[in-house]
């Protein structure tokens, strides 16, 4: 996999310190990348500082709202900006098709590490599982809050235990991602597929909406913004 993709996925696990890193910095936000080494004790507290987003600040105190957090929960789902919600906008046109191979990944994943030697490829419940996914695919909200959620994991490489999705969300596609990564506990030489796949489409996207937002922001002084109150 590219250094750059690899780099990405790792800093955007850092919270509001991956801003900062290269590759998903704006160039004059960077801090920490190649060929830099001189971050002082205090530009390392300065950077965990909470803050605003400063791409979408304007636009939404135009109609009486506050300003947002800054993080890459609200970069890859949130952020109102046309420029950044018109490159989510392509993310969730291809969303489903990702998520049913995803979850077909999944399933492989198992199966394989139990089945016989000679035993077909796919097990017999893919098509039916395809089928439910893409049911719950079709019906899920992505403004909404577990959308949000499924936004930043799926883009951040970031499982989850089904056990995390709330009583009313159950059979959810939230839900049921949760029980299938809850399912694919078995050894490495199973899984290198489904982490490769998976580490490749999620990076690239995190790339294509983080450099969107930061061509915005780079405009912006990097500690601007105080937390709202």
């Amino acid at each position: 996999m590219p250094r750059e993709l690899s780099r990405a996925l790792a800093r955007s696990r850092l919270g509001l310190l991956g801003v900062y890193h290269w590759p998903l910095a704006p160039p004059t936000w960077e801090q920490v990348g190649p060929g830099r080494t001189d971050a002082t004790t205090e530009t390392w507290h300065t950077m965990c500082a909470p803050r605003c987003c400063p791409v979408c600040r304007a636009q939404r105190a135009e109609v009486g709202l506050a300003p947002l957090p800054l993080c890459f929960y609200h970069i890859l789902g949130e952020c109102p900006h046309p420029a950044v919600a018109s490159v989510r906008a392509s993310l969730l046109a291809d969303l489903p098709r990702f998520v049913a191979a995803l979850a077909c990944m999944c399933r492989r994943a198992q199966h394989r590490a139990t089945a016989p030697l000679g035993a077909p490829r796919d097990p017999p419940d893919l098509p039916t599982l395809r089928s439910v996914i893409n049911t719950a695919t079709q019906q899920q909200d992505w403004g909404s809050p577990l959308g949000l959620f499924l936004i930043h994991r799926l883009l951040t490489v970031a499982t989850w235990p089904a056990r995390v999705v709330a009583l009313e969300d159950r059979a959810s596609l939230a839900d049921l991602l949760g029980q299938l990564f809850d399912g694919t506990n078995v050894a490495n030489q199973f899984l290198r597929s489904l982490a490769y796949n998976w580490a490749a489409w999620a990076g690239t996207r995190l790339l294509k909406i983080t450099r969107a937002w930061g061509q915005l922001a780079n405009t912006h002084p990097p500690f601007e913004e105080p937390p709202p109150q």
